[in-house]
């Protein structure tokens, strides 16, 4: 159960933080586990999301080509359009 619990305590927290940085916007947080590619396109899907946000490491050369790119394999597989932001190096503010 502490499993279970684990991600419903991560749901939460990211949906407040969601709703903290977007006001008045609509958006929904949703956290799942395992295969991160697959699940997302899932949800893409059956929820049928006009828009996808994820982070990228922006990870270059051989990192990339051995590590592959999560957000890569989302941009050319997703049914809707994908913003991809690149991860800050510093703290934000």
């Amino acid at each position: 159960m502490m499993h279970v619990d684990v991600l419903a305590q991560a749901q939460q927290e990211l949906q407040q933080w969601l709703n903290s940085q977007l006001h008045d916007q609509i958006a929904e947080a949703h956290v799942e586990e395992r295969q991160p590619v697959e699940q997302i396109l899932r949800m893409a899907r059956r929820e049928q999301v006009d828009l996808i946000v994820m982070g990228t490491h922006g990870r270059l050369g051989l990192a990339r080509m051995v590590l592959g790119s999560v957000a890569e394999q989302v941009v050319r597989q997703s049914p809707c359009p994908v913003m991809t932001v690149k991860a800050s190096t510093t703290p934000a503010s």
